[in-house]
């Protein structure tokens, strides 16, 4: 277990309570059940204690685990997208890359 530096491997009861709260399949809830009770990598939200993220099949799962029931609430579900570093060229590039766009919307870029 990494904690708030990184993934945390959970494994939860076999018979788990999952509350959908946005009309997801039901092949999207079994999945999720059988991938927490074998022993999923979830990955903590650092500002919202009890919420994770679980990636699963190319999409993201967003998910709330109430300390007190253990319950898990399926908050949302949305596709896997890379995110840029926080530091680095590669952010460096694309910031510039969106400035000189927007110079060139305003007429203001030769």
């Amino acid at each position: 277990m990494v904690g708030l530096e990184g993934p945390i491997v959970m494994c939860l009861a076999r018979e788990l309570e999952i509350e959908d709260l946005r009309n997801h399949s039901q092949e999207k809830i079994s999945h999720l059940r059988e991938v927490l009770a074998g022993g999923a990598e979830i990955i903590p939200d650092p500002k919202r204690p009890g919420f994770y993220e679980v990636k699963l099949r190319g999409q993201l799962y967003f998910i709330y685990i109430s300390p007190n029931t253990g319950k898990v609430l399926l908050v949302r579900v949305g596709a896997v997208m890379n995110r840029l570093p926080r530091n680095g060229k590669l952010r460096g590039r694309v910031r510039e890359y969106l400035r000189m766009r927007r110079l060139r919307k305003l007429g203001t870029y030769y």
